[in-house]
C-alpha cells in the first residue's frame, strides 16, 4: 500500500510542479515525508519533510509548518538526534498553539511523549500519554500513534509511578472544559524547549 501511495504522490508532485501550484506541492511531498517515515526510510522523510517544510514557510502556512516540523520530530526522535527533534516539536508545538489547532496539538504531544520516552523520561511520557488518549478531541491516528508509543513503554508502564501519571494525564482530560490545549497547562513544554 505504501509504494502505491509513492507512486500516486510522486505523480502528483509533477503535476503540481507542471501547473505552478506551490501549496499542493508542498501537501504532496509532506505526504512523501510520510510514506517515507512510515516505511523507515529516514533519510528521505527527511529530505521530503524540509522540502515540504521550505515551501510551507513561503506562504507561511502555518499548519504546513507545524506538520512538517513534527514530522521531522518525528524523524530525529527515530534517529536519536534528541536536540534536533526537541527544537523541531517545540517550534511545532508553539505554532500549533498559535492557531489553536488542538488536534494538531495532540498529535504533537505524541511525538513529544516519544522524545521523552527515548530519553528515559516514562513518567512525563506516561502523563502525556494519558491525556492524549482521554481527550476528547484526539483524532483515531494520534490515538494509535500514542498506542504505539505506550506499548513501548512495556512493563515500565505497570510501575505505580508511571501508573499514577498516566491517571494524571487522564484527569487533565477529563477535567478540560475548553476547546484547546491552554499553555499555562504545558508543564511538559519546557522539556522540550
Amino acid at each position: 500500500a505504501y509504494d502505491e501511495a509513492r507512486h500516486y504522490l510522486e505523480d502528483s508532485v509533477v503535476m503540481n510542479m507542471e501547473h505552478g501550484n506551490r501549496r499542493a506541492l508542498a501537501r504532496a511531498i509532506l505526504f512523501l515525508g510520510d510514506v517515507a517515515l512510515a516505511q523507515k526510510d529516514y533519510a528521505a522523510a527527511r529530505r521530503y519533510y524540509q522540502d515540504s517544510l521550505a515551501i510551507y514557510r513561503e506562504f507561511d502556512h502555518r499548519l504546513g509548518v507545524s506538520l512538517t516540523l513534527g514530522g521531522l520530530g518525528d524523524v530525529g526522535v527515530a534517529l536519536g538526534e534528541i536536540e534536533s527533534a526537541r527544537k523541531n516539536f517545540h517550534e511545532a508545538y508553539t505554532m500549533a498553539q498559535i492557531i489553536r489547532d488542538t488536534p494538531l496539538q495532540l498529535w504533537l504531544l505524541t511525538g513529544i511523549a516519544s522524545l521523552l520516552a527515548r530519553e528515559k523520561d516514562e513518567e512525563h511520557a506516561a502523563e502525556l500519554l494519558g491525556m492524549v488518549l482521554n481527550h476528547y478531541a484526539t483524532t483515531q491516528e494520534t490515538r494509535d500513534k500514542a498506542e504505539i508509543i505506550l506499548a513501548h513503554l512495556g512493563e515500565a508502564v505497570h510501575t505505580p509511578a508511571l501508573e499514577a501519571a498516566l491517571e494524571r494525564g487522564k484527569g487533565m482530560a477529563n477535567n478540560r472544559n475548553q476547546q484547546r490545549v491552554s499553555p499555562e497547562e504545558n508543564r511538559w513544554l519546557p522539556l522540550v524547549t
